[in-house]
């Protein structure tokens, strides 16, 4: 990927390796070798990884908040706007990295023929001794499964339609009000809890608060149900929850922020070393102020989506897992 200026209008554009990054109608790339890697990776953990991915890029937007008090030197002003204009490429960067990768994720793990497999494996076994497992007590596969409310089933597409429509160049950034009410497919009354999306995300970023906020639930389906799930599988099927490709959406709504950002701070770079400092001043304190809000409302946008797939995909290995547990248990049974 690329960015800055550029001799195309209106400066910065992002280089994509993939075709589909970007582009809903070209198919995205074989997800056989990312399933593998998950069936391979024990105790991997998406939300914890997404998190501590990001952590740090969270706690740098927030240091950037000072720069919206103008030093009293313009060089020191071309200096900050440089900084910031450095940094918007690296968070559009990062954050379409993660978006890429864990689609990719997404898209291997939300499949029956995923979480299915361990069954599939050994449905012979199972099928033939089927009523003897009954009369043990294996008649129902009980399942772990870990959610978050709060990051939950978000509309992905109305999020970025709405900043769209804001336009670049507000004073704050998106509010809980516009998430919980214009965002959510299902009204949540945690939300109301916070104040800003920055106490939300404050809290979503500090791993033990995030963790007592998850909700632990059994799934118990019987072993019949299971059977029949496996029969009616499709393995050409799209992922079990119907999805947006939200990956893309993002991307391309990325790339047309980081555009109106690195314009807006590049032509005050050129223009400031030139102007009187009161001018310079008024202007700086604007730019700057737009600038911020814009990636904070790419970082969210981009934050709300890794999570909301990070707890699906988290879901599919925890199912995953429990079907491999039952298969180990009824084998080690059938051997007494």
């Amino acid at each position: 990927m690329f960015y800055n200026q550029t001799l195309l209008k209106d400066g910065a554009f992002i280089v994509c390796e993939d075709a589909s990054e970007y582009d809903e109608n070209v198919p995205a790339q074989d997800v056989a070798p990312v399933q593998q890697a998950l069936k391979e990776e024990k105790g991997y953990d998406p939300v914890l990884k997404i998190y501590n991915k990001m952590r740090p890029y969270y706690e740098r937007i927030k240091t950037f908040y000072s720069y919206m008090t103008p030093p009293e030197d313009v060089r020191a002003m071309v200096v900050n706007l440089e900084q910031l204009s450095d940094f918007a490429s690296e968070i559009v960067d990062k954050l379409r990295i993660c978006e890429v990768k864990m689609s990719a994720m997404y898209h291997a793990a939300d499949h029956d023929e995923f979480t299915l497999e361990p069954i599939v494996q050994n449905l012979g076994i199972i099928n033939k001794n089927k009523n003897e497992l009954i009369r043990r007590g294996y008649s129902e596969i009980g399942c772990n499964i870990t959610s978050l409310d709060l990051i939950s089933d978000y509309q992905i597409d109305k999020l970025i339609n709405v900043i769209d429509t804001l336009g670049y160049g507000k004073k704050v950034t998106i509010s809980i009000d516009q998430l919980a009410d214009i965002c959510r497919w299902d009204p949540n009354d945690m939300l109301n809890a916070f104040n800003t999306i920055e106490e939300l995300f404050d809290a979503l970023f500090d791993d033990a608060t995030r963790i007592r906020m998850e909700r632990t639930s059994i799934a118990s389906r019987h072993i019949n149900d299971v059977i029949n799930s496996v029969y009616s599988n499709n393995s050409n099927e799209r992922p079990c929850r119907p999805e947006i490709e939200t990956k893309h959406m993002f991307i391309k709504h990325a790339s047309r922020q980081l555009r109106y950002i690195k314009v807006s701070l590049n032509e005050l770079i050129i223009d400031a070393p030139d102007m009187e400092y009161e001018e310079a001043r008024m202007r700086y304190v604007d730019v700057v102020r737009n600038a911020i809000v814009a990636i904070m409302d790419m970082f969210y946008v981009g934050m709300i989506d890794l999570s909301c797939k990070a707890y699906q995909i988290k879901r599919c290995m925890d199912v995953r897992n429990c079907y491999e547990d039952y298969v180990r248990s009824v084998k080690s049974e059938l051997k007494t």
